[in-house]
C-alpha cells in the first residue's frame, strides 16, 4: 500500500489508535460482558487501566473522541483551501458511498436470515434514512450500522463548516469559527425540548460538538491564530458546554460506567500529547495502513465481528475466534478501501479539479 508523504504521522497514529480502540470496545469488552465471559488481556486492562482510570466503555468513546478532535482539526485545515462546492463533493463522497455499502450488505444479511431484523420488514424508507442518516432523527429509530451515529455528528460539524465557509477563509477573524461552533451548540441544548421528539434526538448528536470545536481550536493556536490566553478559554468554554450537554441528555454521566467527560479529558490527553511531539513520531507503515483503512475497519467490524465471533468461539475458543474475525475485518476493510473509498475519493479530485 503506497501512502502519501504528505499524510501527517502524528494523525494517522492517532487514527489507528482511534480505531484500536473502539474494535477492542466492541468485540473484546462489551462481547465478553454480553457473553459472562473472561478473558486474560481484557481482564488485565479493566482492572489496572480502565476502571482505575474511570474509562468508560472499554476505551471506546475515548476512540470516538479521538476521531471527533481529529476531524475538528483536519476540516478546518482543508476546508481554508476549499470552496462550498469542493467542501460539499469531498465530504459528501467520503461519507455517504462507503455507508450506503454497509447499509446494503447489512440488508442482504438480514433479508438472508443471517443477522436479525430490527423491524418486521426492512422497507426503502428505512433503508434510505439509514443511508443518509436523518433515521437519528426519527421515532422509532431504526439503526442497521450501529456506529453511524457518530458519523451524524460528523455531517453535522460539516453542515456548520460550509455555512460558515466565508468565517474559515477569513485571514483575521478565522479563529472564531470554532467559537460560533459554541455559541450555536448552546442555542441547541436551550431549545433541546421546544420543538418535538425529533429535534431533541437531533440535539442529542450536538452534545460532540465542543469536541469537534476543541480539535479546531488545537488547529487555529498551532497557526498562530488564536493566542494562549483565549485558545484557554474558548478550549475551558469548550469542556463546560460538553458537560453541560452531556448532563442533559445523560443524568448519570459521572457515573463510572458512564463517565464520558472523564473518558474525553483522556482523549484530549492523548490528543494533545500527540500534537506536542508532532514532529518526533515517526511513519510506520503498518499505522498508515491501518489509518487509511480506519473507516472501513469502523463500519465493518461489528457488522462482521458480531456475526464471526458466536459462530466461532463454542468451536475453537475465544482467542482464535477473535484473532480469525479481526484477520477477515481487516481484509474486507482492506478491499471496501481500495474498490469504494479511494475510487469516490479519486472521483471527488476529478469533479473538483477545475472548480
Amino acid at each position: 500500500m503506497k501512502t502519501n508523504k504528505k499524510r501527517l504521522a502524528w494523525l494517522d497514529s492517532l487514527r489507528a489508535l482511534a480505531v484500536i480502540l473502539v474494535v477492542w470496545d466492541h468485540l473484546v469488552g462489551e462481547f465478553l460482558a454480553r457473553s459472562n465471559l473472561s478473558w486474560l488481556p481484557n481482564d488485565f486492562l479493566n482492572y489496572y487501566v480502565f476502571e482505575p482510570l474511570a474509562i468508560c466503555q472499554y476505551g471506546g468513546f475515548i476512540g470516538v473522541s479521538i476521531f471527533f478532535l481529529i476531524s475538528g482539526y483536519i476540516i478546518i485545515k482543508t476546508a481554508q483551501k476549499e470552496n462550498h462546492i469542493e467542501f460539499a463533493i469531498k465530504r459528501t463522497l467520503r461519507i455517504f458511498p462507503l455507508l450506503c455499502f454497509v447499509v446494503l450488505v447489512v440488508v442482504l444479511l438480514t433479508t438472508m436470515g443471517i443477522l436479525p431484523s430490527p423491524v418486521e420488514q426492512l422497507t426503502l424508507p428505512i433503508i434510505l434514512s439509514n443511508i443518509f442518516l436523518y433515521n437519528y432523527f426519527q421515532i422509532p429509530q431504526v439503526i442497521l450500522v450501529g456506529v453511524a451515529w457518530s458519523l451524524v455528528v460528523e455531517v453535522i460539524f460539516y453542515l456548520i463548516v460550509f455555512l460558515f465557509l466565508p468565517l474559515i477563509h477569513h485571514e483575521k477573524f478565522c479563529w472564531l469559527f470554532p467559537v460560533v461552533t459554541l455559541i450555536i451548540s448552546a442555542f441547541i441544548f436551550k431549545f433541546a425540548r421546544s420543538f418535538g421528539d425529533n429535534f431533541y434526538l437531533f440535539a442529542v448528536s450536538f452534545i460532540y460538538i465542543p469536541v469537534l470545536s476543541f480539535g479546531s481550536l488545537i488547529y487555529y493556536f498551532e497557526i498562530g491564530k488564536i493566542r494562549l490566553w483565549l485558545f484557554i478559554l474558548s478550549s475551558f468554554s469548550a469542556w463546560v458546554l460538553f458537560l453541560h450537554g452531556t448532563s442533559l441528555f445523560y443524568p448519570n454521566f459521572l457515573q463510572p460506567d458512564e463517565s464520558y467527560p472523564i473518558s474525553l479529558f483522556w482523549a484530549i490527553a492523548i490528543f494533545s500529547l500527540a500534537w506536542v511531539c508532532r514532529e518526533a513520531l515517526p511513519s510506520q507503515r503498518i499505522i498508515n495502513m491501518i489509518a487509511l483503512s480506519s473507516y472501513s475497519i469502523y463500519l465493518l467490524h461489528g457488522l462482521f465481528g458480531f456475526i464471526l465471533l458466536p459462530l466461532l468461539i463454542n468451536r475453537i475458543g475465544y482467542s482464535a475466534a477473535l484473532l480469525i474475525s479481526l484477520v477477515t475485518i481487516t481484509f474486507l476493510a482492506t478491499i471496501t478501501y481500495f474498490w469504494i473509498e479511494k475510487p469516490f475519493q479519486g472521483i471527488a479530485k476529478i469533479m473538483t479539479k477545475n472548480i
